[in-house]
């Protein structure tokens, strides 16, 4: 990763999800305090941490316990949509094409 990927992880990622007041925590990776990433995140209804070198330990925990059902539930719908036959769009040779966001939520 550096500054650039960075920024651009942030306009394509990161932006174009937020509905509204948003915290992102980062670990102390150099280019998640650089300025061109500080610069890009103002635009940004969020506030961003950074975590120290050791402490991301600390919230490691929290982080499992709120994400591991939100994946869990998200695996569920994809495998769900996969396994059936509705709401899916092919390529000329019949593949399926990705599942849209829109289907997710």
């Amino acid at each position: 990763m550096n500054d650039e990927l960075t920024v651009e992880w942030l306009r394509i990622c990161f932006g174009k999800f937020l509905f509204s007041h948003s915290l992102l925590a980062w670990n102390s990776y150099k280019c998640h305090k650089n300025e061109s990433t500080k610069v890009e995140f103002q635009s940004y209804n969020s506030t961003v941490v950074v975590i120290s070198g050791g402490c991301a330990k600390y919230i490691q925990a929290p982080d499992v316990c709120w994400n591991a059902p939100f994946k869990a539930k998200l695996r569920d719908k994809y495998d769900s949509w996969l396994a059936g036959d509705d709401d899916k769009d092919y390529t000329k040779s019949g593949r399926n094409l990705k599942i849209k966001h829109q289907m997710l939520l």
